[in-house]
C-alpha cells in the first residue's frame, strides 16, 4: 500500500488494477518491457512475445526485449513443439 495522506484515496481506490492493466494503457518502450515481463513472470507467454514485439516494432535493436522474447519463444516451443507435416508415400 501507498504510504501518507495524501495517498490515502489511492488506496481505497475501488478502481485500483493490476499491473499488467496498468503497463497495457502506457505506450513507451520502458512499459512496453514491464508489461511483457509482467506477462512473462503470470506465465501468460503468448502474450508476453506479441508484446516485446510491439515493443521491438518502436525500438527493434533493444537488447532485452530480443533476448528475453527469444528466451520465452523457447518456452513456447517446448511446451508446444511445432508439428512435423506428413510425408506423402505416394512419391
Amino acid at each position: 500500500m501507498l504510504n501518507g495522506p495524501d495517498l490515502e484515496p489511492f488506496n481505497t481506490a475501488p478502481h485500483l488494477e493490476a499491473p499488467v492493466e496498468i503497463f497495457s494503457r502506457i505506450v513507451s518502450v520502458d512499459n512496453y518491457f514491464d508489461l511483457a515481463t509482467a506477462w512473462g513472470h503470470s506465465r501468460n507467454y503468448v502474450y508476453a512475445v506479441q508484446t516485446y514485439n510491439q515493443l521491438l516494432e518502436l525500438e527493434p535493436a533493444h537488447a532485452g526485449a530480443l533476448k528475453n522474447r527469444d528466451e520465452i519463444q523457447q518456452i513456447i516451443d517446448e511446451i508446444n513443439p511445432p508439428q512435423r507435416q506428413p510425408t506423402s508415400r505416394n512419391q
